[in-house]
Order: C-alpha cells, then sequence, then structure tokens
C-alpha cells in the first residue's frame, strides 16, 4: 500500500472553471467525510475503488493570504498501473 500524506484536494482557490469554495464548504465537506472516504476513478463510482482518502482537515494555505486547503492522506491499495 502506497501513502501520499497531507494531500490537498481542495481549496478555497479559483478552479478551472471558475468556481471557489468557501472555508465553510470545506469544514463541511470534512465533517462530512468522517473518518474515510473511498478513493473513486475519474470521479465513477461504478468503477473499483483505488483506496481511501483519511485524517480531513482544513488549514490556512501558507503561500496564499487569505486562502484554505482541505488536506487528507491518500492510501492508494491499487496501484493506479493495475488498473
Amino acid at each position: 500500500m502506497k501513502y501520499i500524506l497531507n494531500q490537498t484536494i481542495s481549496s478555497t482557490h479559483e478552479d478551472s472553471q471558475g468556481e471557489k469554495n468557501t472555508k465553510e464548504f470545506l469544514l463541511a465537506l470534512a465533517e462530512r467525510f468522517g473518518e474515510r472516504i473511498p478513493l473513486h476513478q475519474h470521479h465513477d463510482m461504478r468503477l473499483e475503488t483505488l483506496g481511501y482518502l483519511k485524517n480531513f482537515k482544513v488549514v490556512p494555505d501558507e503561500e496564499s493570504s487569505g486562502e484554505w486547503l482541505l488536506k487528507a492522506d491518500v492510501a492508494e491499495t491499487v496501484l493506479w498501473t493495475q488498473v
């Protein structure tokens, strides 16, 4: 199993579609996710899961004042190359 610790999974930065999440939204996501959630392929719930995310936390973005990051640890149980 491979772990990627402290990975940014969302933020308050504007995304490629011009949308922005709020800090409150990130906090709500972290609370709703609970202990862990499955890691799906391409947002397709029909495909095999590749692992899971856990240890969610919202932290200030030290590189961009006023922005926030939703971080999680990623556990990869199936290697991408095996899919």
